[in-house]
């Protein structure tokens, strides 16, 4: 069952470059639950702007401000984008959260 982590971000940078450095940015997750996250959706006004894959390693914070956030390497999603542009009714309060790639194609409006 093909995991993804969905980022929702409330400001859409106007680059490629500002939505990637947006995205990877300290979140408060647990490293273990990225353990077989196969693909990254950042989503803006519940629409996906971007798949991401996982890159092979992350930044936890120990101490200090970000303490217990993680930052992500994300590289380009190296399989077919399935999921950008896509609608997705997709309402938690949460900034990052885990679902199953089945739960996200169910809550596609079209």
């Amino acid at each position: 069952m093909e995991k993804v982590l969905v980022i929702k971000i409330n400001v859409l940078p106007e680059s490629k470059e500002e939505l990637l450095e947006r995205s990877r940015k300290a979140w408060k997750l647990n490293p273990k639950r990225l353990d077989n996250v196969e693909r990254v959706i950042v989503l803006y006004n519940q629409v996906v702007q971007e798949e991401y894959a996982l890159g092979d390693s992350l930044l936890y914070f120990l101490d200090g401000e970000l303490k217990g956030r993680v930052e992500l390497q994300l590289i380009d999603y190296p399989h077919e984008k399935t999921l950008k542009g896509k609608s997705i009714k997709y309402q938690t309060s949460n900034p990052a959260t885990i679902k199953t790639y089945k739960d996200l194609k169910a809550l596609i409006v079209e």
